[in-house]
């Protein structure tokens, strides 16, 4: 594989046969230089087999995390809107769908118990939460409003149950404070 651009700033991997890993992260593209989603599947020795360049839209593209599902890879992050992507062990784009417009951010997402997603972050410093079916559509969204910046770094469902870790800043005192929140299924 050549002319694979060098200012790539990837932030997950994830295993893709016995010997292979796919990167997912941002770079720039063409000319005018536009953000692009960057997925690249390289080897153990880390050469590259293949890489793929995904113009999201107009504005810069964030790429926070990627899991892993039945051979297929869903990453999240953020542009002009949040979104979810979904590709094949190949690269192909299986879909990509978009939920809310720009001073959002997914920043983690993860499997459920019923073959859906969920996925965290914020959306106008409150933190956000989106569930979603196997194929992307959007089921539900919850916002936390606390009177204060709130943003949501990691999620996990254990049972009945999700988990969530992120932050409060207190902005008066300008104080970052551990933010543990446990919703039930239905995002209660």
């Amino acid at each position: 594989t050549t002319n694979i651009p060098s200012d790539l700033f990837f932030s997950d991997i994830a295993v893709s046969g016995s010997s292979e890993y796919i990167l997912a992260g941002y770079g720039i593209v063409g000319v005018p230089h536009m953000d692009a989603i960057y997925l690249l599947k390289v080897n153990s020795f880390g050469i590259p087999i293949w890489y793929r360049s995904i113009r999201d839209s107009t504005t810069p593209s964030r790429v926070y995390c990627m899991v892993k599902k039945n051979n297929k890879y869903i990453v999240t992050g953020y542009s002009d809107s949040v979104y979810t992507l979904c590709v094949d062990d190949n690269g192909n784009t299986l879909w990509h769908k978009k939920y809310f417009q720009a001073s959002h951010g997914l920043v983690n997402i993860t499997t459920t118990s019923d073959n859906g997603f969920i996925a965290c972050g914020w959306k106008n410093n409150q933190g956000l939460i989106i569930k979603t079916d196997s194929v992307g559509n959007l089921l539900w969204t919850k916002n936390f409003d606390a009177g204060y910046s709130r943003y949501f770094n990691k999620i996990i469902q254990h049972n009945n149950y999700f988990y969530l870790i992120g932050v409060r800043d207190d902005v008066i005192n300008d104080i970052g404070k551990p933010v543990i929140s446990r919703i039930n299924l239905n995002g209660d």
